[in-house]
């Protein structure tokens, strides 16, 4: 890519951020980057797409953003950051009708094209990916995407997913061929602790509950008393349920 493009696209970048000793101007933004796209930036594209897409400095038309994203995936650089907005594109309806398949298509691209965790919209990517493969009840697929997901982005919703399937059985390699619910469970268990500890009411709830499986009825109390304390009803039954057999049992 020549300097003159490179520069036009910095500039454009700038006038969005207003960072670099340039202001903040959205007007001056699309016209840079603009021109760089149409130069063959496809960093430029994937931003001109952006543009369009919230309306900034231009009018917004989700039509030409999906164009412009993917003329960027389209390039030698097959930008990431295009394929990951065409996958919100998809996932959302944005300007399009919904379709979960092309979506996982363009974040299954995206996670690829970031080569490794080192991209900012990796997790969130294999968030989505996983969250599609779960709607679709492809559970063996999806358990890889919340690993990611939960190491990279710390997603509350990945930790969370991550125990829902786990408890399913999922990954099978994870158990012995007959596993009881106990083995499900006691895995699960520090998936849902963290995503409790993230403020997941849900999770707060299933850790109480899998505590009593261990008769850890303290600890159960504990979260049940907290995803109570949230309006969670079911957990407010148990948590009776406990107290009242800790009493018969004289259990403090």
């Amino acid at each position: 890519m020549d300097k003159t493009t490179t520069s036009m696209y910095n500039a454009g970048v700038h006038y969005y951020h207003g960072t670099g000793g340039y202001p903040l101007d959205y007007d001056k933004a699309f016209q840079h980057i603009s021109a760089a796209a149409k130069a063959g930036h496809d960093e430029a594209m994937h931003y001109l797409g952006v543009l369009y897409q919230n309306g900034e400095g231009t009018e917004q038309n989700y039509q030409l953003a999906i164009d412009w994203f993917y003329k960027a995936i389209q390039t030698n650089s097959k930008n990431g950051l295009a394929a990951f907005e065409l996958g919100r594109v998809y996932l959302f309806g944005l300007g399009t009708k919904k379709d979960y398949s092309l979506a996982f298509d363009f974040f299954d691209c995206a996670i690829k094209l970031a080569l490794g965790n080192t991209q900012l919209y990796y997790p969130t990517a294999c968030y989505f990916a996983g969250s599609i493969l779960l709607r679709n009840e492809k559970y063996e697929d999806a358990f890889s995407y919340f690993v990611d997901a939960a190491e990279y982005g710390n997603f509350v919703e990945a930790w969370y997913n991550l125990g829902i399937l786990l408890e399913k059985g999922f990954p099978k390699s994870e158990f012995k061929s007959k596993s009881d619910y106990k083995e499900r469970e006691g895995k699960a268990f520090s998936f849902y602790k963290k995503a409790a500890e993230l403020g997941d009411v849900n999770a707060m709830y299933d850790v109480g509950r899998i505590c009593i499986t261990f008769f850890q009825f303290k600890e159960s109390c504990e979260w049940l008393e907290k995803a109570a304390a949230h309006g969670h009803e079911e957990a407010n039954k148990r948590l009776k349920g406990v107290r009242s057999y800790m009493r018969h049992r004289g259990i403090t």
